[in-house]
């Protein structure tokens, strides 16, 4: 038997700032001409706020206190949301727990402020370069016993992949390039906007006493605010953003199709390069 929230005793009766937060906008008036000229714009703090009517399960100041131990005050809280369309989910932390407690209509309000106002989805997409593309399928039938008719595999060696882009805010990403030999200076292209981000090997050499082979792993993001590009090896971490050419361009997504490429001046095909993110929102 499904359980309705009269018999957990959590009626949510309205829910506020699941739409696009505003923006902060700073313009500076013209002194000499109509009008005003745009510094800077960016999306404001997400605010959620949730009112929820307790019930008698099994009394409405028990149902209240569960409601507290929930929603802990300065404590982190993550919202999943899941409509027809958009399943997405939100991280914040609790503001405040107004309860009307002597009253004869008990209500909560909680208030979430959410530092990332962004929504995301719960799944992560990824695109992959140089991989295996599955060809295994039940049911199956080898028609020969000496010609190799079932192919469980398929080796693309591709440097060039499309990421499908689903969300309707640009956003960052993650990529991860796997090396299986010796690879020297690695450049990424977005080929849709040409912006590219070169990674010069001889430093990562200099940096680690060590050229980029077999078992090295770099993992960069470009996500804004967490920005970083470290060299996984032997189990350890190391910091090699000074191995990023200058002028490197941060790649974001953009709804839709967005088209990369990677080179390598030796050892392209040593390499796997994969992206991975999650598709994000304004609003649902």
């Amino acid at each position: 038997m499904t359980k309705t929230p009269w018999d957990n005793g959590l009626v949510i009766f309205r829910i506020e700032g699941l739409g696009p937060p505003n923006a902060a906008i700073s313009m500076t008036d013209h002194v000499t001409s109509n009008g005003a000229v745009s510094e800077f714009a960016r999306i404001g703090v997400r605010n959620i706020t949730i009112s929820i009517k307790p019930t008698e399960a099994p009394t409405i100041e028990i149902t209240r206190q569960r409601i507290y131990k929930y929603f802990q005050i300065a404590k982190p809280v993550t919202l999943e949301i899941d409509t027809d369309t958009r399943k997405v989910y939100a991280t914040g932390e609790v503001e405040s727990v107004d309860a009307t407690i002597f009253h004869s209509q008990t209500t909560v309000i909680i208030s979430i402020l959410c530092a990332d106002p962004l929504l995301y989805s719960q799944t992560i997409s990824q695109s992959t370069f140089f991989g295996v593309e599955p060809r295994f399928e039940f049911p199956f039938s080898n028609e020969s016993l000496e010609e190799k008719l079932i192919e469980f595999g398929d080796i693309q060696i591709t440097t060039r992949s499309d990421a499908y882009y689903e969300g309707d805010v640009d956003i960052g990403f993650d990529i991860s390039m796997q090396a299986f030999g010796r690879v020297e200076n690695v450049a990424i292209y977005n080929a849709n906007s040409l912006e590219k981000m070169a990674i010069n090997t001889d430093r990562i050499r200099q940096m680690t006493g060590r050229e980029l082979n077999a078992g090295d792993q770099i993992l960069i993001s470009t996500t804004r605010g967490n920005r970083h590009i470290t060299l996984l090896r032997d189990g350890h971490r190391i910091n090699i953003i000074s191995a990023i050419e200058r002028r490197a361009n941060w790649f974001q997504l953009t709804p839709g199709h967005n088209v990369f490429a990677f080179t390598a001046d030796v050892g392209q095909h040593e390499l796997i390069m994969i992206l991975s993110f999650k598709n994000a929102f304004g609003g649902i």
